[in-house]
């Protein structure tokens, strides 16, 4: 029977669905971490949109767009909310941050042991995240993502 993952296209720099004939762990963990990390998550209250403004001259109620579902606050990443920060390391840390938040639940539903979370900036405009997860019993899996820096402002559909 074949199953169906999401295969990212690194260049055209979309998700697509893909079909594989293995039923296996590593093409479900492959979609489990796909839609953890490029799924909007719900923004919280106190973070700052990427369209509103550094300063108060425009009342805040105008950004609302928190995206996410409302119904389940657990899935997807917040990611999308750094799309228009400059490429440096702070940002790093808060991308670092944001996916480990989206994945924690692998780790609380004892899916996997422990997750390492590599981000960094092999060139301008690009990320690179290298998510590692340790399963006990079985070797580590590693996924890389490799994606134009304004795409984390959301894919759109080609």
């Amino acid at each position: 029977m074949a199953d169906f993952f999401f295969a990212f296209d690194e260049i055209r720099q979309v998700f697509d669905l893909a079909k594989t004939l293995a039923n296996d762990d590593e093409a479900q963990l492959y979609n489990a971490v796909v839609i953890s990390l490029f799924t909007d998550a719900r923004a919280k209250p106190d973070d700052r949109l990427p369209d509103e403004p550094r300063t108060g001259a425009v009342p805040a109620t105008l950004y609302r767009d928190r995206r996410g579902w409302h119904g389940d606050a657990k899935i997807g990443s917040r990611r999308w909310l750094l799309y228009r920060e400059k490429q440096v390391p702070e940002v790093l840390q808060r991308l670092e941050e944001y996916d480990r938040e989206a994945l924690q639940w692998l780790i609380t539903d004892k899916v996997v042991s422990s997750i390492d979370i590599t981000e960094s900036f092999p060139a301008r405009g690009v990320v690179l995240s290298e998510i590692v997860l340790h399963r006990p019993s079985v070797p580590a899996l590693t996924f890389r993502f490799q994606m134009l820096w304004e795409k984390l402002g959301g894919f759109h559909a080609v």
